[in-house]
């Protein structure tokens, strides 16, 4: 949309009309359902009251396959498979829980543990940064370690909104003429509820 930048428009009017089309996007996500793959042709006409640019947006006559020669596309929600959403901080935590309640025995005193806990997570943590003391070749539980890691690491299905495509363009309109000044007029007049 090069066209844009050839006129002057009042500073704020790109945030204003951002504004206005995302109230315009949640409309429109009302009256469609979301597995709707819908097509469409908006011819628009933007004005700046204060500078008179204007422009027109209207669908690209370059042709665009994606939106198959339409302006606007709005795909219907897919389903993909994901990797499990689970923090990489949150499993080394549970890890170490499990580690360590192999050796503390639960009948220890409250003290006792706490000396014990705090040296077995310092071994865990030196064990873990220590590359050198890792290697696959002489890991007897390597199989299933592995299907353990995939289990936890595995996928899940999720469904993610339909992308919208866009294949418009901007045409700067010279000789749009509007009287600002009634226009001004009416708009003094006029409640917004």
């Amino acid at each position: 949309m090069e066209g844009m930048n050839e006129q002057e428009w009042t500073d704020g009017a790109g945030s204003a009309l951002q504004k206005a089309g995302s109230a315009l996007k949640k409309a429109e996500k009302e009256r469609h359902d979301a597995d709707e793959d819908y097509y469409s042709n908006p011819r628009i006409l933007v004005m700046d009251l204060d500078s008179g640019a204007s422009m027109i947006l209207r669908t690209s006559r370059d042709g665009n396959s994606k939106t198959k020669g339409y302006g606007y596309r709005r795909c219907s929600a897919v389903k993909q498979r994901i990797t499990a959403k689970l923090p990489t901080k949150k499993i080394i935590a549970r890890l170490a829980r499990m580690a360590i309640r192999s050796f503390v025995p639960t009948d220890a005193p409250p003290e006792q543990v706490s000396v014990v806990v705090k040296s077995a997570i310092e071994d865990i943590a030196a064990q873990i940064a220590n590359e050198e003391g890792w290697s696959a070749e002489d890991d007897k539980y390597g199989v299933a370690v592995t299907n353990a890691v995939n289990e936890l690491m595995g996928h899940t299905w999720t469904t993610r909104a339909g992308d919208s495509l866009v294949s418009m363009e901007a045409i700067p309109v010279a000789m749009a003429e509007l009287d600002v000044e009634a226009m001004n007029e009416w708009m003094d007049e006029v409640v917004v509820e």
